[in-house]
């Protein structure tokens, strides 16, 4: 068995990936972590007390972060590596080291602090350059196509293309949820860190449309801001929790129907990864990686997004502090035609469940629907928004007013059936 040494750097805390990673190392490998934290079990998504240590890093950590950006510093690190170990794996950190090492990464920012200016900068561009070129890197693995695509476009890649090979993330799946025969509302789960980065606000407002026509109910897991708690806490479609433990989170993906998952600066989103996991469709947006990972009409849906941290070179394209202000001003305000996109979106991954919701809302909310003439509509289909027009499907009952046209697809109330 060959040893790997597993390096994830020392300031930040290392992405729950590469636990993972320590694992589910390739056969003949096995890793050796830098982190003893990485033999745990899985961490929770319930923010502890933090240490001593870890106040006065919350208070360091961006004071020294600024000033290797300021001063143009390249990411950089020499590392003292464990004895015997065939390699090293450096999550995102390039290494100055003599001996053998990969380096896997999100996106080309990673290399300059995650900072567009100090990327831009020529002698940083040819420090990496020369770097990625040596005979002691040997791979250089993107997560995505997309993360790919970012490094060609930052440096002059001539000397090492062939050392860039796509390496997509994995995860170990759950035991498969049978979700067929499930009737009634909707479940719809956002679960993220960071509410308006992860687009929680857009989920929030789709589910909102959505809730006027439909039964559903969406459960929101994030540090959500309090003056969105004071808007929708009291919202009866919204659950809204700061903290949950793994467990908790690992059934509220079991419960739900669709997982919510519209992001502005997502490089992959792991938790797609998770909600795939459980057998879940995600619903997400077409900035950087996340066409990739869904594959529209697989996996999910893909939104048309209106606002992405990274350009068309899938580079962050903010760099001052007053294009970082108007990026967060215009998270907390998506426009309408995006929300109507989104709750379109979600519609349409759940058009079989929100057919029969949308029948148990109706009858609920607004009692049986009478039969009308072909081109009017029942009282509570004006209540409800749907469209009740006459079965046109040859092979269904044939009956006047009994299909509702619902997310592109017809639910015949007589014979229960969907049809496209």
């Amino acid at each position: 068995m060959n040893k790997v040494y597993l390096y994830t750097g020392g300031i930040a805390r290392a992405h729950p990936i590469y636990k993972e990673f320590s694992r589910y190392a390739p056969p003949g490998f096995y890793y050796t972590p830098s982190a003893e934290e990485f033999f745990a079990q899985p961490s929770s998504l319930a923010y502890s007390s933090p240490t001593l240590t870890g106040r006065v890093m919350q208070f360091v950590e961006p004071k020294i972060l600024q000033a290797m950006r300021s001063c143009r510093v390249p990411k950089t690190r020499l590392i003292r590596i464990p004895k015997n170990a065939v390699l090293t794996h450096s999550g995102q950190y390039p290494l100055l080291n003599r001996t053998p090492w990969v380096m896997d990464f999100e996106q080309a920012a990673v290399i300059s602090w995650f900072d567009r200016n100090v990327l831009d900068s020529a002698g940083v561009k040819r420090f990496f350059e020369y770097l990625f070129a040596r005979p002691q890197c040997k791979a250089l693995l993107p997560w995505t196509t997309a993360a790919k695509h970012s490094l060609l476009n930052a440096l002059d890649c001539h000397a090492f293309a062939d050392k860039i090979k796509v390496a997509h993330l994995t995860i170990v799946p759950q035991d498969p949820v049978d979700r067929s025969n499930r009737t009634g509302t909707v479940r719809l789960l956002f679960c993220s860190g960071n509410f308006y980065y992860k687009g929680g606000i857009g989920a929030v407002h789709a589910v909102i449309e959505l809730a006027k026509q439909y039964d559903v109910h969406l459960t929101v897991v994030s540090q959500t801001p309090d003056e969105v708690l004071r808007e929708f806490g009291n919202h009866p479609r919204i659950t809204f929790c700061k903290s949950v433990s793994t467990a908790q989170r690992q059934d509220l993906m079991r419960k739900a129907d669709i997982f919510i998952h519209p992001g502005h600066s997502e490089t992959y989103g792991f938790v797609m990864l998770e909600a795939f996991s459980f057998g879940l469709p995600v619903i997400s947006t077409d900035g950087y990686s996340a066409p990739e990972l869904v594959e529209d009409g697989i996996r999910g849906y893909v939104v048309k997004n209106y606002l992405s941290w990274f350009d068309e070179k899938f580079l962050p394209w903010v760099r001052t502090k007053d294009e970082a202000h108007r990026f967060y001003d215009a998270l907390i305000h998506p426009p309408k035609d995006y929300i109507d996109r989104l709750a379109s979106g979600i519609a349409r991954v759940g058009a079989n469940r929100f057919a029969t919701a949308l029948i148990r809302y109706r009858r609920t909310s607004v009692g049986v629907a009478r039969r009308t003439r072909s081109n009017r509509r029942t009282a509570s289909g004006a209540a409800s928004g749907a469209r009740v027009t006459e079965c046109a499907v040859p092979e269904c009952c044939g009956r006047r007013s009994c299909a509702v046209l619902v997310a592109c697809k017809y639910f015949c109330r007589s014979s229960g059936r969907i049809y496209t």
